[in-house]
């Protein structure tokens, strides 16, 4: 049996009673999708873009345009485009998040009620949802670091039309062969590379991502079939291509199946961003934010020069080590984060909203504008000596009076013992997250909607048709201000 085979049958025999115990869990991750969703709607250049794929070409809608209508792959793309549209989703080592299967789920739902009257229960919601995450996480950890580090893939764009193809396969109530079919169409149309690293095109293939899953999963309902060994093929295989000539620079225990179907951990190794940036800019406004702490009387006139350590693999990302040039660039650019962290100290998502629109209003300050000038990134032996792959960063702020300030956080917490290059994410507490889904929907939907659709996804295994709490964001979202915040 292959391993798709195996995963297939997985995803026949899942229960909602085994998922049951990471059931609010699950409802938080996607309380965190939807909601960065529904505020990115609000983005001109989500706006400008979404132009071309609303129209009324279909019977499916999309959250943040009210009477908007689309295909259900076109609905997929865009929710899964707006998804990482302001860099705010949740991410997990190697491409283990599930930014993608919550597009291609919304989508899914919505195709089974206009194509068949199929109502999802939102406890058949929760358990093809879960089981897709863990697939997807197993899958991102089986293939590890080495094809980021060392090839060039974005593995979220992989691992996600996978995760997004299991988790539509679970909701047709697909047979297990079908939907290993579905599995291995999607991970033959998957691909994205990190050449994404400032250009926004990363934006368009993780909407990609989302659109290959669910329509993966037509196709194979429809009698399409995939190479049921795609994963392991020793010679054509999806690991092994992924991994071209880099296998023995990555010692990833394990195989994809490792407690799959009893224990139920993906979840709990996807992170919460709390700043809308590249996940090691986390840490860097972390960072700025301990330097406010010590030194808050500083001034932008006091800071000579700004240096922020990243690991190589980090360091590597040359195009996010420039300032930003345009408005689009604000959230792939270092020096943009430290600049703007060191003039306005912005607060967590999870503790301050207005810190949402900071981050486009921030880019016309010119006190910021100059300082991300002085800002340089260098690569950190200590890090790297850690771990490869760590969000770390270190901040060495030198001041004109020649004294120095140093100050180091952390995003994601190395975890060696899982193999080289492992990351685990700290944990989250639910209060944070569900401020920063109020902090990103109230402004875009009012408080009276937001608060609706909050309750509604946290209520969501006691409803019998989820096609309902997408309609609550069937609205056009207010517009995000892009003025000065002087």
């Amino acid at each position: 049996m292959t391993l798709l085979q195996s995963m297939g049958n997985f995803l026949e025999e899942l229960e909602f009673k085994e998922v049951a115990p990471v059931a609010p869990a699950a409802k938080l991750r996607l309380l965190d999708t939807v909601g960065c969703i529904v505020f990115s709607a609000s983005l001109p250049y989500v706006r400008q873009m979404s132009r071309e794929f609303v129209t009324s070409s279909g019977p499916y809608g999309v959250m943040g345009h009210a009477g908007g209508t689309s295909s259900v792959g076109d609905s997929a793309f865009l929710h899964g485009f707006m998804v990482y549209a302001y860099e705010l989703a949740g991410t997990g080592a190697w491409g283990g998040s599930t930014g993608s299967i919550v597009p291609a789920a919304i989508s899914a739902t919505q195709y089974l009620a206009a194509r068949d009257d199929s109502r999802i229960s939102g406890r058949d919601f929760l358990r093809a949802f879960v089981g897709a995450a863990e697939i997807q996480m197993r899958l991102a950890e089986w293939v590890g670091f080495a094809t980021e580090r060392y090839v060039g893939w974005h593995t979220p764009a992989f691992h996600g039309a996978v995760g997004a193809s299991a988790v539509t396969a679970a909701l047709m109530g697909l047979d297990a062969t079908t939907s290993a079919h579905a599995m291995a169409i999607a991970a033959d149309m998957a691909g994205g590379g990190l050449i994404h690293s400032r250009n926004n095109s990363k934006r368009a293939h993780m909407g990609r991502t989302p659109a290959s899953g669910i329509l993966s999963a037509i196709l194979a309902r429809d009698g399409l079939e995939g190479g049921l060994d795609v994963l392991e093929d020793p010679r054509w295989g999806y690991r092994r291509t992924l991994l071209y000539g880099t296998e023995s620079l990555t010692d990833v225990p394990g195989n994809p199946l490792d407690g799959l179907g009893s224990r139920f951990d993906a979840l709990s190794k996807v992170s919460v961003k709390y700043y809308p940036f590249h996940s090691a800019a986390q840490s860097i406004l972390d960072n700025m934010a301990e330097l406010h702490r010590q030194r808050p009387e500083l001034t932008v006139s006091d800071v000579a020069s700004i240096t922020v350590g990243l690991s190589t693999f980090m360091f590597e990302h040359g195009a996010m080590l420039k300032p930003a040039a345009s408005l689009a660039d604000t959230n792939f650019s270092f020096p943009y984060a430290a600049a703007l962290g060191f003039v306005f100290e912005p607060r967590r998502l999870s503790e301050d909203g207005a810190s949402a629109r900071l981050f486009l209003d921030g880019y016309s300050n010119p006190d910021v504008a100059s300082l991300q000038q002085r800002v340089r990134c260098e690569s950190s032996d200590v890090l790297d000596a850690e771990n490869p792959y760590t969000m770390d960063t270190t901040l060495r702020v030198d001041l004109v009076d020649g004294n120095t300030i140093s100050t180091r956080t952390s995003f994601g917490e190395a975890s060696r013992a899982r193999g080289k290059g492992a990351i685990e994410f700290g944990a989250q507490g639910d209060e944070a997250i569900l401020t920063k889904f109020d902090n990103l929907t109230v402004p875009a939907l009012g408080e009276t909607r937001a608060r609706e659709l909050r309750e509604a996804i946290l209520n969501l295994d006691a409803l019998e048709d989820v096609t309902d709490v997408w309609r609550i964001a069937y609205v056009d979202v207010k517009s995000i201000s892009t003025g000065d915040p002087r």
